[in-house]
Protein backbone atom coordinates (compact mmCIF):
# COMPACT_ATOMS: atom_id res chain seq x y z
CA UNK A 1 0.00 0.00 0.00
CA UNK A 2 1.24 3.66 -1.06
CA UNK A 3 1.11 5.99 1.56
CA UNK A 4 0.41 9.25 0.77
CA UNK A 5 2.33 12.35 1.99
CA UNK A 6 -0.45 14.13 3.39
CA UNK A 7 -3.50 12.95 4.43
CA UNK A 8 -5.44 16.42 2.81
CA UNK A 9 -4.42 19.52 1.08
CA UNK A 10 -1.87 19.48 -1.98
CA UNK A 11 0.86 16.88 -0.55
CA UNK A 12 -1.09 14.01 -0.98
CA UNK A 13 1.42 12.77 -3.15
CA UNK A 14 3.92 10.07 -1.62
CA UNK A 15 7.46 11.80 -1.57
CA UNK A 16 10.50 9.57 -1.32
CA UNK A 17 12.97 10.58 1.91
CA UNK A 18 15.35 13.12 -0.55
CA UNK A 19 11.94 14.93 -1.66
CA UNK A 20 10.46 15.26 1.83
CA UNK A 21 14.36 16.41 3.48
CA UNK A 22 14.08 18.91 0.32
CA UNK A 23 10.65 20.16 1.01
CA UNK A 24 12.04 20.07 4.78
CA UNK A 25 14.85 22.31 3.79
CA UNK A 26 12.59 24.88 2.42
CA UNK A 27 10.77 25.37 5.48
CA UNK A 28 14.59 26.48 7.06
CA UNK A 29 14.22 23.24 9.50
CA UNK A 30 17.74 21.29 10.02
CA UNK A 31 17.80 17.94 8.82
CA UNK A 32 18.67 14.49 10.66
CA UNK A 33 18.72 11.03 8.43
CA UNK A 34 17.51 8.44 10.83
CA UNK A 35 18.33 4.63 11.16
CA UNK A 36 14.96 3.71 10.19
CA UNK A 37 14.06 0.17 10.91
CA UNK A 38 15.13 -1.32 7.38
CA UNK A 39 18.93 -0.88 8.38
CA UNK A 40 18.20 -3.05 11.36
CA UNK A 41 20.87 -1.09 13.08
CA UNK A 42 20.01 0.81 16.55
CA UNK A 43 22.01 2.74 19.22
CA UNK A 44 22.71 0.75 22.87
CA UNK A 45 19.78 1.66 25.24
CA UNK A 46 17.61 2.96 22.17
CA UNK A 47 14.86 1.96 20.51
CA UNK A 48 15.15 0.44 16.58
CA UNK A 49 14.08 3.04 14.17
CA UNK A 50 14.46 6.07 15.82
CA UNK A 51 18.23 6.94 16.12
CA UNK A 52 19.60 9.60 14.06
CA UNK A 53 23.10 7.81 11.91
CA UNK A 54 25.86 8.38 14.25
CA UNK A 55 27.15 12.33 14.31
CA UNK A 56 24.35 13.63 12.77
CA UNK A 57 22.48 14.82 15.72
CA UNK A 58 25.37 17.59 16.50
CA UNK A 59 25.81 18.16 12.34
CA UNK A 60 22.53 18.17 11.39
CA UNK A 61 21.70 18.57 7.23
CA UNK A 62 21.42 22.38 6.12
CA UNK A 63 21.90 22.31 2.27
CA UNK A 64 20.67 20.75 -1.04
CA UNK A 65 23.86 19.28 -1.87
CA UNK A 66 24.27 17.23 1.45
CA UNK A 67 20.69 15.82 1.34
CA UNK A 68 20.89 14.20 -1.86
CA UNK A 69 24.24 13.45 -1.15
CA UNK A 70 22.91 11.16 2.36
CA UNK A 71 19.82 10.42 1.34
CA UNK A 72 21.10 8.76 -2.66
CA UNK A 73 23.71 7.18 -0.43
CA UNK A 74 21.32 5.89 2.12
CA UNK A 75 17.76 5.40 0.40
CA UNK A 76 16.22 3.37 3.23
CA UNK A 77 17.05 5.94 5.81
CA UNK A 78 14.40 7.61 7.29
CA UNK A 79 14.19 11.65 7.95
CA UNK A 80 13.90 13.61 11.17
CA UNK A 81 13.71 17.66 12.27
CA UNK A 82 15.78 18.87 14.46
CA UNK A 83 13.86 20.41 16.98
CA UNK A 84 14.73 23.96 18.68
CA UNK A 85 15.99 27.27 17.90
CA UNK A 86 17.84 26.11 14.86
CA UNK A 87 14.71 25.20 13.00
CA UNK A 88 12.34 27.39 14.54
CA UNK A 89 10.34 24.77 15.83
CA UNK A 90 9.40 22.84 19.12
CA UNK A 91 6.98 19.39 18.40
CA UNK A 92 4.20 18.75 21.28
CA UNK A 93 3.78 14.72 21.11
CA UNK A 94 0.43 13.94 22.10
CA UNK A 95 0.76 9.87 23.05
CA UNK A 96 -2.66 9.25 24.42
CA UNK A 97 -6.05 9.85 22.07
CA UNK A 98 -7.66 10.96 25.53
CA UNK A 99 -5.31 13.74 26.45
CA UNK A 100 -7.03 17.52 26.76
CA UNK A 101 -4.70 19.41 26.66
CA UNK A 102 -7.15 22.52 25.68
CA UNK A 103 -8.76 21.84 29.09
CA UNK A 104 -6.09 21.45 31.13
CA UNK A 105 -4.98 25.00 29.97
CA UNK A 106 -8.39 26.66 30.19
CA UNK A 107 -8.44 27.20 26.53
CA UNK A 108 -11.31 26.65 24.01
CA UNK A 109 -8.86 24.87 22.00
CA UNK A 110 -5.52 24.40 20.62
CA UNK A 111 -5.03 26.81 17.40
CA UNK A 112 -4.59 24.73 13.71
CA UNK A 113 -1.05 23.59 13.12
CA UNK A 114 1.17 21.43 11.19
CA UNK A 115 0.41 18.33 12.70
CA UNK A 116 1.57 14.42 11.91
CA UNK A 117 0.29 11.00 12.79
CA UNK A 118 2.61 8.62 14.08
CA UNK A 119 0.47 5.62 15.41
CA UNK A 120 -2.94 5.25 16.32
CA UNK A 121 -4.26 8.01 17.88
CA UNK A 122 -0.95 9.71 18.27
CA UNK A 123 0.22 13.07 17.01
CA UNK A 124 3.32 15.21 16.52
CA UNK A 125 1.61 19.10 16.67
CA UNK A 126 4.05 21.26 15.41
CA UNK A 127 4.76 25.02 16.76
CA UNK A 128 6.75 27.54 16.50
CA UNK A 129 9.88 28.08 19.08
CA UNK A 130 9.26 31.24 20.38
CA UNK A 131 11.80 34.29 20.14
CA UNK A 132 11.96 34.34 23.92
CA UNK A 133 12.91 31.93 26.57
CA UNK A 134 13.90 28.44 26.50
CA UNK A 135 12.20 25.42 26.17
CA UNK A 136 13.72 22.27 27.42
CA UNK A 137 12.80 18.49 26.36
CA UNK A 138 10.62 16.77 29.02
CA UNK A 139 9.40 13.06 28.31
CA UNK A 140 6.65 11.94 30.07
CA UNK A 141 4.26 14.68 31.08
CA UNK A 142 3.11 12.71 33.90
CA UNK A 143 -1.55 13.06 33.74
CA UNK A 144 -1.91 14.45 30.79
CA UNK A 145 -1.05 11.56 27.95
CA UNK A 146 1.78 14.04 26.91
CA UNK A 147 4.72 14.06 26.11
CA UNK A 148 6.85 17.11 24.71
CA UNK A 149 9.96 16.86 22.73
CA UNK A 150 11.63 19.94 22.07
CA UNK A 151 14.72 21.54 22.28
CA UNK A 152 18.28 19.50 21.85
CA UNK A 153 15.54 16.96 20.38
CA UNK A 154 14.31 15.63 17.33
CA UNK A 155 11.09 14.50 15.75
CA UNK A 156 10.72 11.32 13.26
CA UNK A 157 8.66 13.28 9.97
CA UNK A 158 7.12 11.57 7.13
CA UNK A 159 7.73 9.35 5.11
CA UNK A 160 9.46 7.59 7.68
CA UNK A 161 9.13 3.95 8.13
CA UNK A 162 7.55 3.80 11.81
CA UNK A 163 8.88 0.94 13.77
CA UNK A 164 5.47 -0.97 13.30
CA UNK A 165 5.62 -1.06 9.74
CA UNK A 166 3.64 2.13 8.62
CA UNK A 167 4.99 5.52 7.68
CA UNK A 168 4.38 8.48 9.30
CA UNK A 169 1.96 11.20 7.41
CA UNK A 170 1.08 14.66 7.44
CA UNK A 171 -2.25 15.60 8.49
CA UNK A 172 -2.87 18.24 5.86
CA UNK A 173 1.35 20.03 4.77
CA UNK A 174 -0.12 23.00 3.69
CA UNK A 175 -1.15 23.52 6.88
CA UNK A 176 1.21 26.87 8.66
CA UNK A 177 2.96 26.28 11.81
CA UNK A 178 1.14 27.88 14.46
CA UNK A 179 2.46 29.78 17.05
CA UNK A 180 1.76 28.18 20.47
CA UNK A 181 -1.13 29.70 22.58
CA UNK A 182 0.23 31.41 25.41
CA UNK A 183 -0.50 29.52 28.13
CA UNK A 184 0.95 26.67 26.60
CA UNK A 185 4.02 28.53 26.49
CA UNK A 186 3.58 28.93 30.15
CA UNK A 187 3.21 25.60 30.79
CA UNK A 188 5.87 24.15 29.54
CA UNK A 189 8.47 26.91 30.01
CA UNK A 190 7.86 26.44 33.75
CA UNK A 191 8.73 22.55 33.91
CA UNK A 192 11.93 21.08 34.68
CA UNK A 193 13.88 19.21 32.40
CA UNK A 194 13.14 15.45 32.91
CA UNK A 195 15.34 13.28 30.79
CA UNK A 196 15.39 9.38 30.59
CA UNK A 197 18.13 9.19 33.28
CA UNK A 198 20.83 6.22 31.73
CA UNK A 199 23.43 4.60 33.92
CA UNK A 200 25.78 1.59 33.47
CA UNK A 201 24.45 -0.34 35.83
CA UNK A 202 26.27 -3.25 37.60
CA UNK A 203 27.78 -4.80 34.58
CA UNK A 204 30.13 -2.53 32.86
CA UNK A 205 31.84 -5.15 30.60
CA UNK A 206 28.19 -5.68 28.81
CA UNK A 207 27.62 -2.37 28.54
CA UNK A 208 31.50 -1.42 27.03
CA UNK A 209 30.79 -4.22 24.59
CA UNK A 210 27.03 -2.74 23.97
CA UNK A 211 28.80 0.85 22.96
CA UNK A 212 31.53 -0.65 20.78
CA UNK A 213 29.03 -2.84 18.65
CA UNK A 214 27.14 -0.01 18.51
CA UNK A 215 30.11 2.05 17.07
CA UNK A 216 30.66 -0.88 14.36
CA UNK A 217 26.99 -0.71 13.06
CA UNK A 218 27.25 2.75 12.75
CA UNK A 219 30.03 2.62 11.18
CA UNK A 220 28.74 0.15 8.70
CA UNK A 221 25.64 2.22 8.20
CA UNK A 222 27.21 5.11 7.05
CA UNK A 223 29.41 3.49 4.71
CA UNK A 224 26.10 2.46 2.67
CA UNK A 225 26.23 -1.44 3.62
Amino acid sequence: MVTPFSLSGPFQKPLSVTEAALLYLREGWEILPILSPAYEYFYFGRKRGRTPFYGSFEHPLRNEQTIRSWFTNHPQAGVGIKTGPGSGIFVLDIDRPDCDLPAFLDIPSLPPTRTVHSSTGRKHLYFQYPREGVIHTVSGWQGIGCVLGIEHAYALAPPTLHSRGHSYMWEDFSVPVAPAPPALLALIQGLEPRYKQFTIGANPRKYVKGVLNTYIRNVIALAGK
